[in-house]
């Protein structure tokens, strides 16, 4: 009999499940979206209760394809940063604050005049941003006083499916990392940042390994999910950490490239590594296994932005977003988009720059320029960026670089994938799987079932679809580009805080004519 185990990835914007044989090969796929709530400005937030229904119905939905005992356990990835608050009762005071939501600039801003904020860096391997949940708890502590008054615990996404489940508060050392609140020589909550956040790690979730497992489901909610009762429950990782699992990138030569809601480039180290610029961070998979990389905040959200706001609004609304022909005409577009520039920041960024108070912005438009130069512009601006993140890779730690293996929903895109390798000069392998983090999920599975010894040889059930070589002429054109959008971040960086300032005081004479 066929085993499987059920890889679950809560995501932004969906959350995707596939069903895995120990050999890779998925045998059913499920995906459930849900809404971003963004009502006030900088805000990003998601309902946990429909993310929780979203889970229940991608497992239902595929372990109705096989037998339950064919279902050996289930492992769960997820996105990283997010914040729940609880009361005593472990009921939810907030909705899930996300990644995205940016409302904790001013609280990031505090930390970082802080005399312990270097420090802190080099302790917890996470790079000071609005992002963290550290920050995001400053936040509430510093300008919502009551709710932060009736909080007993924080916690993310995942901590929160699995109170669910089992009524338990825990969490895997990955997730817990993100969090900028977890000492990583100690693989313990660091008291220094909890005293800077003004909590205790009581009000935090127990750090348990990434192969942590549980068992025992309530037999009501079993029975509904359609699994046996000897189904083990992995608490699995991030969601980047499994896509560089997923794609075989365990290894200090490759890098894992991944652009979803938002990007990120990543590559395995046997040490951890905390770049003396705080400019990556460095989370653990496994004891001897830490992955450093940078995440943008300017991935597939920045496209989707542009397709409804510009190229296609009236279609977006009524049709939905197919970029399909937008995509087909950009590509008619030269590369480097005939001078026109985009910086992709249009909610700060975090790698390379770390700044909450970046902004987009179109450079060098003209009469000439269209809507399909724009939109190649934008995929261009985004890959620009990934690059500067690359280069920070290329230093920490000190290995050469063979190649870039991609996931995420951008690779079922030719042009971009094109446009990355003539950026970066390299070779991108795309997988026959994009849903990288479903089978990294799914393979630590089977690894913490002891029916997988080594997970390095993962990489050798990567099955790759496509290949994308450099095209010359483009890599000459791109590295002059790429030179102008370097100049153009450095030029613009001081004008980010005076933009900012100026939208305080803009807000600040709104709030007092309307009083």
């Amino acid at each position: 009999m066929q085993k499987y185990i059920l890889g679950v990835d809560i995501g932004t914007t969906s959350t995707k499940a596939g069903l895995f044989s120990l050999d890779g090969d998925m045998f059913g796929f499920a995906q459930q979206g849900y809404p971003l709530f963004q009502d006030l400005n900088g805000m990003a937030e998601q309902d946990s209760e429909q993310i929780y229904a979203a889970v229940l119905q991608v497992i239902a939905e595929l372990s109705a394809q096989v037998s339950p005992e064919q279902i050996i356990a289930l492992s769960f990835s997820s996105a990283m940063h997010s914040l729940i608050v609880l009361d005593q009762h472990q009921q939810s005071l907030t909705r899930c604050i996300t990644w995205a939501d940016n409302r904790a600039a001013a609280a990031s801003q505090w930390l970082a005049a802080q005399p312990e904020a270097e420090e802190l860096y080099q302790r917890t391997g996470v790079p000071n941003h609005p992002m963290t949940p550290l920050a995001k708890i400053i936040w509430l502590r510093q300008e919502q006083a009551e709710l932060f008054a009736q909080a007993a615990y924080f916690i993310s996404i995942k901590e929160y499916i699995f109170l669910q489940l089992f009524g338990e508060l825990i969490v895997d050392y990955s997730i817990a990392a993100s969090s900028g609140m977890l000492n990583l020589d100690q693989l313990a909550w660091d008291q220094a940042a909890l005293n800077l956040a003004g909590i205790s790690s009581k009000q935090l979730s127990q750090v348990v390994a990434t192969t942590y497992q549980l068992t025992g489901l309530a037999e009501s909610l079993r029975l509904k999910l359609g699994l046996s009762a000897e189904c083990r429950f992995i608490v699995g990782s991030s969601d980047g950490c499994l896509a560089n699992l997923g794609i075989g990138a365990l290894d200090e030569h490759s890098v894992a490239l991944t652009i979803g809601t938002s990007g990120a480039l990543r590559r395995a180290s046997k040490t951890a590594y905390l770049d003396p610029a705080a400019r990556t961070f460095c989370y653990p998979l496994l004891d001897n296994l830490w992955i450093i990389g940078g995440p943008v905040n300017s991935g597939g959200i920045v496209l989707q932005w542009f397709y409804e706001q510009i190229y296609a609004p009236q279609t977006s609304a009524t049709l939905g977003n197919d970029y399909t022909p937008m995509l087909a005409a950009a590509a008619q577009i030269n590369a480097g988009s005939d001078g026109l520039f985009f910086l992709p920041y249009l909610a700060g960024e975090r790698a390379p720059l770390w700044d909450a108070n970046a902004r987009g912005s179109f450079f060098g438009l003209s009469h000439q320029h269209t809507k399909e130069h724009m939109a190649r512009a934008v995929l261009e601006g985004i890959s620009f960026n990934l690059r500067a993140v690359l280069e920070l890779l290329e230093i920490a730690p000190a290995t050469s670089l063979n190649n870039i293996i991609a996931s995420g929903g951008f690779a079922h895109s030719s042009l971009w994938c094109q446009i990355l390798a003539d950026i970066f000069n390299c070779e991108i392998l795309i997988p026959e799987s994009v849903e990288s983090s479903c089978w990294g999920a799914a393979l630590l599975g089977f690894y913490a079932c002891d029916m997988v010894t080594n997970l390095s040889a993962s990489k050798n059930l990567l099955k790759i679809g496509q290949l994308y070589t450099p095209n010359l002429a483009n890599v000459k054109r791109y590295a002059q580009s790429y030179q102008l959008f370097s100049d153009l971040n450095q030029q613009l960086k001081p004008l980010y805080l005076k933009l900012a300032q100026s939208r305080i005081i803009n807000t600040d004479k709104e709030q007092i004519c309307q009083s």
